[in-house]
């Protein structure tokens, strides 16, 4: 699956790369980060230097889902809740985050000068719930109040296994930066390794109306009375993950002791431990109780792709 979430992340990505290529060539009022001549000018290479950043981007991954329900109770012949659905989704979030990030002096004067650095990040999702498998249209159901309404046409019947990714999600990571100049500008590039916890919410629902009386051929006729199941279930799970990461990061200006950097990153995360979930849901009243079942299942690699600033502390 990472060959195909590549794919599809190359276009924001050459968006993204034209924009901060644009801003490193020397936008209009955008102050240069390369330092005047100086004998007493500091070095920030020399010294650690504490970050706060802010970003936007993508979190991509590829999901899958399916919903079976149990034989209806009492039916005869046997017949099935609702039919059973299955799905696959490439779910897509669009997110904002703040990190904090700790750079180290330089530990070697050649080969791009690379000093280490650490960061941690909070990051919070404008995702919604999203339908992976999908039979019907589960909704509210109400009844018709009319006579001989069949069940089909009561709306709200359906079957559903949605997912929604959680807020806030926790990322930590750790890495090398190698500097080198170009374009009169000061540059870094970041490969670094990552962690992420991310929290899922997968619901199931199954929902059928089923008549129980049925009118009467002499008027007036009996209005149709309905038995309305709605079975629910839901669970919540922590994936954790690692991987690589890389970022190119470029000094567009300097304002006093804070230098201002853009930056444009990507995260390829693999899942650790079980992917897979199951779990069931119920309806009872007082002619039974019903049940399905579901199960979710996510891809082993997401993919992050993202943009931003980061205000970094380098007196001069």
């Amino acid at each position: 699956m990472l060959p195909t979430m590549c794919i599809r992340a190359e276009r924001i990505c050459r968006v993204i790369v034209v924009w901060i290529a644009f801003l490193a060539c020397g936008c209009p009022g955008i102050a240069s980060s390369e330092p005047s001549p100086s004998s007493t000018r500091r070095d920030e290479l020399d010294h650690w230097v504490p970050a706060i950043g802010l970003y936007s981007g993508l979190v991509m991954s590829d999901t899958s889902a399916t919903a079976a329900s149990d034989p209806l109770v009492g039916s005869n012949p046997l017949e099935l809740l609702r039919p059973s659905a299955e799905g696959a989704l490439y779910l897509m979030n669009p997110f904002i985050g703040v990190a904090l990030e700790l750079s180290s002096p330089a530990f070697r004067t050649d080969f791009g000068r690379p000093r280490a650095f650490v960061h941690a990040d909070v990051i919070s999702h404008f995702g919604f719930r999203q339908d992976i498998a999908r039979e019907g249209a589960p909704d509210a159901m109400e009844a018709p109040g009319t006579a001989f309404f069949p069940e089909r046409a009561i709306p709200g019947q359906g079957s559903t296994t949605s997912a929604q990714l959680n807020t806030p999600v926790v990322a930590v990571g750790a890495g090398v930066a190698f500097r080198f100049h170009w374009i009169g500008r000061v540059w870094r590039l970041k490969p670094s390794i990552e962690f992420i916890r991310e929290r899922y919410d997968i619901e199931g629902v199954v929902n059928r109306a089923v008549r129980l009386t049925v009118g009467s051929n002499g008027p007036p006729p009996e209005p149709s009375t309905f038995r309305f199941i709605e079975v629910r279930g839901s669970v919540a799970e922590n994936f954790y993950s690692l991987g690589p990461g890389i970022e190119l990061e470029v000094d567009v200006a300097r304002r006093g002791p804070v230098l201002l950097s853009l930056g444009l990153g990507g995260r390829f995360y693999r899942t650790l431990g079980n992917r897979q979930l199951s779990f069931s849901g119920s309806y009872t009243d007082e002619l039974g109780s019903e049940t399905a079942s579901f199960t979710f299942e996510k891809d082993p690699w997401t993919m992050q792709v993202g943009v931003g600033l980061r205000f970094r502390w380098a007196p001069e």
